[in-house]
């Protein structure tokens, strides 16, 4: 499939071989309309959607599952390590974002999704996503970095922040509220935790400390980031082993930027284990 820059030709030959009566099709809502024209009509399949069974399956991750993720984790974690020399003043977050991108496909990983590159402590950069711009950093900047390695298709979702030079009272203020929601929120991740809580728990902290938590506290992680279970701002469903979180207490406050940590979590029988193991610190390594 990789090796075609179009896969649909390839795709029809095959099945027209095969003849099938019926296809399952996951995300058939999502499916291009000239390969939904072509199944039904000029092959004459039908197409039985199993969004609600797989997507079912999908929340308990098998342990291939896992080890793929563990290696987008890794790689994304790598990331971090090799565009640290780019933190400086003078620097643009497109560069930065680059060369996220260059060492994601260096190592047989693809971007998950757009590298998020947020430097500054201005209007526009306390928001909660935007594209990289080419301004240059400055000392005092916060920079955030909101990126994901994909390894065959199963992507990571990991998030540092970083102030260059010494933080204001404010951005120390900011990251110290959020490490505390993190911690927080990490040690309710066991089996039997009803997921909303881990959303309310890292929100009553932040809003404690006078800020607003302007979007929810994390979201599964897989074959997807964002979309992928559980929703952890409504979802009532109880923690099992084997669920992925992508975990992400964030305050986004003019004079402080955008400050996020996001961590990777799988639960276990006993407990969780963080897969991200990349350096939490709002300084930059030298």
């Amino acid at each position: 499939w990789h090796g075609y820059f179009d896969p649909l030709p390839f795709l029809f030959e095959k099945l027209a071989e095969l003849k099938p009566a019926r296809i399952a099709v996951l995300g058939m809502e999502r499916m291009p309309w000239k390969v939904h024209t072509w199944l039904g009509q000029t092959l004459g399949v039908e197409l039985v959607p199993v969004d609600e069974h797989l997507n079912l399956l999908r929340r308990v991750k098998a342990p291939l599952e896992v080890q793929l993720l563990r290696e987008a984790v890794r790689v994304t974690d790598l990331a971090f390590t090799e565009v640290q020399p780019l933190l400086r003043p003078g620097a643009n977050e497109i560069e930065i974002a680059a060369a996220i991108s260059y060492t994601f496909r260096k190592n047989s990983c693809a971007d998950a999704f757009f590298p998020g590159v947020l430097g500054g402590i201005d209007a526009d950069t306390a928001v909660i996503a935007r594209k990289p711009r080419p301004r240059p950093l400055e000392n005092g900047d916060t920079v955030m970095i909101d990126i994901g390695a994909a390894y065959q298709g199963y992507m990571a979702d990991v998030a540092r922040t970083y102030v260059l030079g010494q933080p204001s009272a404010l951005q120390q203020h900011a990251w110290d509220t959020i490490r505390r929601a993190h911690e927080a929120v990490l040690a309710l991740c066991k089996p039997g935790t009803p997921c909303i809580r881990l959303h309310q728990t890292a929100q009553a902290i932040i809003e404690a400390a006078g800020y607003t938590l302007d979007h929810r506290i994390g979201h599964g992680f897989g074959l997807a980031t964002s979309f992928e279970w559980p929703n952890l701002i409504a979802e009532t469903a109880e923690l099992q082993p084997g669920n992925t979180l992508a975990l992400e207490p964030a305050i986004y406050k003019v004079g402080a930027g955008a400050m996020k940590i996001e961590d990777n979590v799988v639960i276990t029988e006993t407990g969780w284990e963080v897969l991200s193991k990349s350096r939490i610190s709002l300084e930059v390594a030298s």
